[in-house]
């Protein structure tokens, strides 16, 4: 997964509930969303939890990839930082 909520959830809930069905699970956090999807199409991993669907489709696609979703977990929406914007009215169009 990629650090961050996805990762949090992975280490406070997930991974104890499948170790207690017999899974074995070793979390490997990434720090980009490219390296999960290649990482799991090359076999290097088993399982990825880090995206939403539409971004798995168009990665697959642009990449072409045979993954398939398993399941869908929540996707926490992601805050917008400018750095010197101080409100979305100052945002340029476009």
């Amino acid at each position: 997964t990629t650090e961050g909520d996805f990762a949090d959830m992975v280490r406070n809930q997930v991974k104890a509930s499948l170790e207690e069905q017999g899974y074995e699970v070793e979390l490997i956090a990434f720090t980009d969303y490219v390296r999960p999807n290649l990482a799991l199409a090359e076999g290097d991993l088993d399982i990825n939890i880090f995206q939403h669907k539409p971004y798995l489709d168009t990665f697959k696609k642009e990449n072409n990839l045979d993954l398939v979703e398993v399941f869908q977990v929540p996707t926490a929406p992601l805050g917008i930082y400018s750095g010197k914007k101080t409100s979305l009215d100052d945002v340029y169009k476009g």
